[in-house]
C-alpha cells in the first residue's frame, strides 16, 4: 500500500502538497478562516506552457500562482538552486509526483526535451517559417554558387533566415537528401 506523505507549503498557511504532487487547503472560499478538514484543490493546466499545472494560493488577500512540481521540490528538496529548473524525468509535465521530480540546470532540461519528443523544433514549432524542404534547397542552391541575396529575394526570406541555415545556425537537424 502506498501512503502519500502532506506538508505544509512554506508562506502559504492553510496550504499543503503531498509527495504525490496534489495540493489541498482548509482555508474557507471567500473568507480569511480555516475549516478543521482539508479539501482537494483542482489545478489549471497552462497548454501554452507546455502543459504544466499550476495552483492559486491565497497569501495576505492576495492569488498567487504557483506550479505543482515547484511546490514539491520545495518542499520535500529544498529551495530552487540558483540558475536551476523544476525538471520531469519522465517527462510528462503533469506528473508532478516526487519521485519524478528535480532540481537541475536549463541545459539538462533542455536536453530531456530532446530525449521526451516534447522540443518542437522545424516544421513542429508553431513559429516556422521554413519547411525541411526549403532549408534542402537553401543549401542546395548555394553549393551551386548562388549568393545568399539572390535566394533571399527568390524565395522570400530573410538573407538572415537563409545564412542561419547555411551556417547552421538554425535547422542544423536536417540532413541532406
Amino acid at each position: 500500500m502506498i501512503t502519500e506523505e502532506w506538508r505544509d507549503i512554506a508562506g502559504f498557511e492553510g496550504y499543503q502538497v503531498s509527495d504525490m504532487g496534489q495540493v489541498r487547503s482548509r482555508r474557507k472560499m471567500g473568507m480569511g478562516n480555516f475549516s478543521d478538514e482539508y479539501h482537494l484543490l483542482k489545478g489549471y493546466i497552462l497548454k501554452l506552457r507546455g502543459g504544466y499545472t499550476r495552483m492559486t494560493l491565497m497569501r495576505d488577500g492576495k492569488d498567487h500562482y504557483k506550479s505543482v512540481h515547484v511546490l514539491v521540490l520545495e518542499t520535500f528538496v529544498g529551495p530552487r538552486p540558483k540558475g536551476c529548473y523544476g525538471c520531469h524525468s519522465n517527462g510528462d509535465p503533469s506528473d508532478n509526483r516526487l519521485v519524478n521530480l528535480r532540481w537541475d540546470t536549463p541545459l539538462a532540461n533542455i536536453a530531456d526535451t530532446l530525449t521526451h519528443g516534447r522540443r518542437y523544433r522545424g516544421e513542429r514549432h508553431s513559429f516556422a517559417k521554413l519547411t525541411a524542404e526549403t532549408v534542402r534547397t537553401i543549401r542546395r542552391l548555394y553549393a551551386e554558387g548562388e549568393s545568399q541575396h539572390s535566394m533571399s529575394r527568390r524565395l522570400g526570406f530573410s538573407q538572415q533566415s537563409i545564412s542561419d541555415v547555411l551556417t547552421g545556425k538554425t535547422w542544423k537537424h536536417v540532413q541532406d537528401d
